[in-house]
């Protein structure tokens, strides 16, 4: 096998395995949106009782902290899939 065929499928089975879990990783982040915005339902409801006004806003503040997780997770996969992409044009010469 020559080296230039050896280094291609190296280099394709990293990246595979990268878009692969970075996709994955989106998913996750996705759901826990998906969660995030009912729990953010449920408080709201919660809100409407006098007996847990005090508590929700400190839930809210637990669900602002998840929300800038999610956030920030996406963002990082988003700038890892860009990276890899200019990564794999530069080793092919383009």
């Amino acid at each position: 096998m020559d080296r230039y065929f050896y280094d291609e499928i190296v280099l394709f089975s990293k990246t595979y395995l990268n878009y692969h879990f970075l996709r994955e990783k989106i998913k996750l982040k996705e759901e826990q949106l998906r969660y995030l915005n009912k729990v953010e339902q449920w408080i709201k409801d919660y809100s409407r009782e006098e007996k847990y006004k005090d508590d929700t806003f400190y839930w809210n503040l637990i669900i602002k902290k998840g929300y800038k997780d999610v956030a920030t997770g996406l963002e990082w996969t988003d700038e890892c899939l860009q990276l890899l992409e200019r990564e794999k044009r530069k080793k092919r010469g383009n």
